[in-house]
C-alpha cells in the first residue's frame, strides 16, 4: 500500500464545501461564550491561545480536512486538501501559528503515515515525513513491522512528535522525541525513555517512559525534571495522552484510582490529589484549572468538568451530546473550547471558568 500526499493550499473558506466564517455568536447563559458551527462532523479539536484547530468531514467532498479558527478576529480557514479522518486525538496539534497532522492510511495489512505542518495564515504545508508498516494480517492478529508517527503535541512555539520502528512481533526497536522546527523534524532525545509524548505547554513536553515515569524535557531535549505517577488511566476510548496535562511547572495525573493528582514537575513532590469521575478522560489545564469530559460510551452524551487544581472544586459547567472518543475537549488561556455536538463547538471565556469553581 502507499500513500500519496496531496500537494495542500490554504484556501478562504467559501462555496459548498468550506466551513464558513466563524460564527462568534453570544449564547444565551454562556456569558460571553462564542459557537464555531459548521458543516460537516468534527472528530477532534486542538488550541492554542486564541486559535482553534480540528478536524472535520466535508461531505462535498467526500473527506476530511483540517481547520483553524480564530476567536478573536472571527475568521477561519482550511488548511489541507483531503484526507483520510484522524485516527487518534494525537494527530492533530497547534502551536502558535503553527499547525502540524498525521494522515494515516491503512488497509489489513497495515498502515502508512504522512506528517505534514503548514504556518498561517498563509503558509503552504509541507511533508515532514512518512512512514510505512504494512506486511501484517488483520484477519489473523498479525501485527506488522515497519515505522510510525504518532503522539503528536503542540504549545506557543513548540511542536513536537514521536517517530519509532517495531519488528514483526510489535514489538519497539528504537523510538525518538522529534522537535518540529522551521527546517523539518530535529531529534532531541531517543530510546523507551522518550517514547511517548503526552503534553506540552511553556516550552517544555511531558513524555511518558515504558517504565511509567514521566519525563519533562526541554526544547533542546535536555531532561528538566522527572516525575513517578502511582498510575496513569487509560480509558478503553482514549488514550494515555488525556490523562496527562501541563500547566506551567505542574504536572496534572488522571489515576487508576479516579484522582486528579497535581505534581511538581521539578522536584516531583505531590501537591495535590482530589477525586474526578468515572469516565474522566481529555484531560486539559491552563491558569491553575484542569478541564476534563465526563464519558461513559463514545457516540453518547458527556460532561464537561472544570478544577481547581489548589481548592479541588468540580462543578459541571457544560454538557455534549456526541463523545468522539477522540479530544473533544481543550483548555488554554483564551479559554474552553468543547464539542458541544457533532458540528458545533462552544468557547468559554476563562474568566467565567475560574469564577465557576471560585
Amino acid at each position: 500500500m502507499r500513500v500519496v500526499f496531496l500537494s495542500l493550499v490554504v484556501l478562504p473558506l467559501v462555496g459548498c464545501g468550506s466551513a464558513g466564517s466563524l460564527r462568534a455568536t453570544a449564547v444565551s447563559g454562556t456569558s460571553g461564550g462564542k459557537l464555531i458551527r459548521v458543516r460537516g462532523t468534527i472528530e477532534t479539536v486542538a488550541m492554542d491561545g486564541p486559535r482553534v484547530a480540528y478536524d472535520r468531514s466535508v461531505p462535498a467532498a467526500g473527506c476530511n480536512k483540517a481547520f483553524v479558527a480564530n476567536l478573536l478576529t472571527g475568521k477561519s480557514q482550511v488548511v489541507s486538501r483531503c484526507f483520510s479522518d484522524l485516527s487518534t486525538s494525537r494527530y492533530l496539534a497547534i502551536a502558535g501559528r503553527r499547525i502540524a497532522w498525521i494522515d494515516e492510511a491503512c488497509d489489513p495489512s497495515g498502515c502508512d503515515q504522512t506528517l505534514a505542518a503548514a504556518s498561517l495564515p498563509r503558509g503552504k504545508p509541507r511533508e515532514l515525513a512518512t512512514t510505512s508498516c504494512n506486511n501484517g494480517n488483520a484477519d489473523t492478529g498479525e501485527p506488522c513491522g515497519g515505522t510510525s508517527i504518532e503522539s503528536l503535541v503542540g504549545s506557543g512555539n513548540l511542536l513536537a512528535v514521536n517517530r519509532g520502528a517495531t519488528n514483526r512481533k510489535g514489538v519497539d526497536t528504537s523510538s525518538s522525541l522529534d522537535v518540529i522546527g522551521a527546517n523539518g523534524l530535529r531529534q532531541v532525545a531517543s530510546g523507551g525513555k522518550a517514547r511517548w509524548a503526552e503534553a506540552a505547554d511553556s516550552g517544555h513536553v511531558a513524555v511518558l517512559r515504558e517504565n511509567g515515569t514521566v519525563g519533562i524535557y526541554s526544547a533542546q531535549g535536555r531532561l528538566l525534571g522527572v516525575v513517578k505517577p502511582r498510575s496513569v488511566a487509560s480509558e478503553f476510548f482514549s488514550g494515555y495522552g488525556d490523562s496527562l496535562a501541563l500547566d506551567e511547572n505542574d504536572l496534572l495525573v488522571i489515576t487508576k484510582k479516579r484522582t486528579l493528582d497535581v505534581y511538581d514537575w521539578h522536584s516531583g513532590a505531590r501537591l495535590y490529589s482530589w477525586p474526578v469521575r468515572r469516565g474522566a478522560t481529555n484531560l486539559s489545564a491552563s491558569a491553575g484549572l484542569a478541564a476534563y469530559a465526563e464519558a461513559h460510551a463514545l457516540g453518547g452524551p458527556y460532561k464537561l468538568h472544570v478544577v481547581r487544581l489548589a481548592t479541588g472544586k468540580d462543578v459541571t459547567l457544560g454538557t455534549g451530546t456526541w463523545f468522539t472518543g477522540e479530544r473533544d475537549v481543550v483548555l488554554g488561556s483564551d479559554g474552553l473550547v468543547y464539542l458541544k455536538n457533532r458540528r458545533t463547538l462552544l468557547n468559554i471565556p476563562l474568566d467565567r471558568a475560574l469564577a465557576a469553581v471560585s
